[in-house]
């Protein structure tokens, strides 16, 4: 946890804001369209997406434009598997048996959907410490603070996302994480944050279409801002 602090800094967030406005103003332009083909819409499912969008963005820099293509990419695809799947494992006492879930056709599948979610996440870390000129896994280096990392980062990209924080720091003995540790903090961020936040987001928009009185507050809230 000591090693992840630099990731929540002020000067590493702000630049996030961007990408939130960035990835809002699609899901509004389809919210848009579907409201001037009198079309209802989703919410969650489009909500889903936006927050998946926006994490892919934050943690990897990974622009999978999964707002808008119909045909989803393998990742995201295996992302949403997992979440369903996860679910149903929950709902079935037998599925809790591993051994009995591994043989089942779901256990299969999230086995093959875990595959790929990792795969796809090892060859993403690789890929960024060759651009950002790292030395193998579990080298030892000096510690950098956060403005030395924002520019090392910033020639490449505009802003420092989350792999890169996991990827540059180290301990007071100059160790990092290695590439496994590396994936299981990206991913869990990644499942943990998109979900949680779709929920979140969901029952903040029920709550202000019941409550018309809280609405008005908030985008006089808003406008002020």
């Amino acid at each position: 946890r000591r090693l992840l602090t630099p990731a929540f800094h002020y000067e590493i967030l702000k630049p996030y804001v961007a990408v939130y406005n960035d990835c809002l103003e699609v899901m509004l332009e389809k919210w848009a369209a579907s409201a001037a083909a009198n079309e209802s819409v989703e919410l969650f499912d489009t909500l889903s997406l936006l927050s998946l969008d926006i994490v892919l963005q934050c943690a990897f820099s990974y622009q999978s434009n999964c707002q808008n293509v119909k045909q989803r990419h393998p990742y995201i695809k295996a992302v949403y598997d997992l979440s369903d799947l996860s679910i149903m494992r929950f709902l079935t006492p037998l599925y809790h048996i591993d051994w009995i879930y591994a043989l089942t056709p779901s256990g299969r599948q999230m086995r093959k959907a875990c595959d790929l979610v990792h795969s796809h996440s090892e060859n993403v870390i690789k890929e960024r410490r060759r651009t950002l000129g790292l030395d193998s896994e579990r080298s030892k280096r000096e510690p950098e603070g956060t403005e030395a990392l924002l520019k090392k980062v910033t020639k490449h990209r505009k802003y420092l996302d989350f792999l890169d924080i996991l990827l540059t720091t180290v301990d007071e003995e100059g160790v990092g994480l290695s590439d496994m540790e590396i994936r299981d903090e990206a991913d869990t961020f990644m499942f943990e944050g998109h979900d949680t936040t779709t929920s979140g987001m969901a029952w903040t928009l029920y709550c202000l279409a019941k409550h018309p009185e809280h609405q008005e507050k908030v985008r006089e809230e808003v406008r002020s801002v």
